[in-house]
């Protein structure tokens, strides 16, 4: 199980975040789409499960989500 729920992620946005910064802040898969919208100018459509983790590619320390949902299937 941790295996599934604990993936990396990695995102490279020039001038956005200090090269290297890590964060222990909790995302999900379900924010990457409404995060490229935001990195590309764009507004995400309504009804996205997700939400933006852009804010924390510019302050590492933001604690946007107090806690995620993940569902392992057997």
């Amino acid at each position: 199980y941790e295996q599934a729920a604990r993936i990396p992620l990695v995102v490279a946005e020039p001038g956005v975040a200090k090269a290297g910064s890590r964060t222990a802040a909790l995302v999900e898969t379900v924010d990457v789409y409404p995060s490229l919208c935001g990195l590309a100018g764009l507004t995400p459509p309504d009804g996205l499960d997700g939400a933006t983790f852009v804010p924390l590619l510019k302050d590492p320390n933001a604690r946007p989500k107090g806690s995620v949902v993940h569902v392992y299937p057997r």
